[in-house]
């Protein structure tokens, strides 16, 4: 027992005995409550054992010295970690942005096309323009793969007047199939609120005549904008409308916008976020929330668009609620423009038939 006392008390840099019938028989012989610092002591209520232990200022103060070369060891590797994380990714940021750079001088960012259809007669009424990245090596690459970065580095504002210009070039060819055919290209708050960036959107508007008429611009309502952005916003917003643009809030209903902001800037179409579609088909108060918006779109006139259609019930309840138009993989997938004008013709010369 002495050795199993003597041998705990080390490992642990504590001091401990055992005493029998007030006797000591094992452990430290010299210990006093007075000495130690945390001093625990157990008695038995059968048996006439008693253990005491704790820890005096030269222990603690050994401890300390044996840890701190651990701990500061810790330390070190944990900082050195992490200097080499944020390396690695400053490192890569830098590397992604200049290829994001390279991108845009080598056209490589271009818009694939996903159909807005007719809830009632699926006919094709428009397309909304995503982004994609034709990389050299990485092949067809997603936003979520850059835009972040294309955003925060301000690349993003050239990567939209690429594809508006691109938008112009294709939306000539499909006046000739369809003069109703729209399409519509997402831009950011801060752009609308910019003077120069809206004076370089009209240039472009002006240098395609097919852009004049059938061009939505739609931003997201997970924006947020101060009062002080908010004039600048409908100045923008005004000065394109009268180069005939139209304009849709996208993703509404899980931002921030209250019925004042829709007053004030004047919206042409809603588009119901993909979350309340997705839980549309067994959600008991998402039919209510729909209800709602369809209300308030047609208090405020607007056309309401259903993204994220996937599945055959979805469709149902959406024209069930009177919902315009929709949007989504039960429909169509993005594709190229190639691709979108073919099944468009196809589309078309089928109409024409029945």
């Amino acid at each position: 027992m002495d050795f199993w006392i003597s041998d705990f008390g080390q490992r642990n840099m504590m001091k401990a005995q055992v005493v029998y019938g007030g006797k000591f028989i094992a452990g430290n012989k010299n210990i006093s409550s007075r000495d130690l610092i945390n001093h625990v002591e157990i008695t038995s209520k059968h048996y006439p054992f008693s253990v005491a232990l704790g820890y005096n200022s030269a222990l603690l103060l050994q401890a300390f010295n044996d840890q701190i070369l651990f701990a500061l060891m810790v330390a070190s590797l944990l900082t050195a970690l992490l200097l080499a994380m944020l390396y690695s990714y400053n490192k890569t940021r830098r590397t992604l942005e200049s290829e994001i750079q390279q991108g845009i001088k080598n056209n490589e960012f271009t818009g694939y096309l996903q159909p807005i259809v007719c809830s009632n007669t699926e006919r094709w009424l428009g397309a909304e323009i995503l982004l994609r990245w034709e990389h050299p090596i990485n092949g067809l690459t997603s936003p979520a793969e850059f835009l972040t970065i294309a955003e925060n580095t301000g690349l993003i504002n050239e990567i939209t007047l690429t594809l508006l210009a691109e938008a112009g070039r294709n939306k000539t060819i499909l006046d000739k199939i369809s003069t109703t055919h729209y399409l519509s290209l997402n831009v950011t708050v801060s752009m609308i609120a910019s003077p120069y960036f809206v004076h370089k959107l009209i240039n472009i508007i002006r240098q395609f005549p097919s852009l004049q008429k059938g061009l939505v611009l739609e931003f997201t309502e997970r924006e947020t904008f101060t009062d002080d952005e908010l004039t600048q916003l409908q100045s923008g917003m005004t000065r394109l409308r009268k180069e005939g643009v139209t304009w849709a809030l996208d993703d509404f209903g899980c931002g921030y916008s209250g019925l004042s902001r829709l007053q004030q800037l004047s919206f042409d179409i809603l588009k119901i976020d993909r979350t309340f579609i997705a839980a549309s088909s067994n959600a008991g108060t998402t039919p209510s929330i729909l209800d709602s918006i369809c209300e308030l779109a047609k208090r405020f006139k607007c056309i309401v668009i259903a993204e994220g259609v996937e599945t055959i019930e979805q469709a149902d309840r959406i024209r069930q609620l009177n919902i315009e138009c929709c949007q989504g993989y039960l429909f169509a997938k993005p594709m190229s423009v190639k691709n979108h004008i073919q099944q468009l013709q196809a589309k078309i010369v089928a109409e024409n038939i029945i």
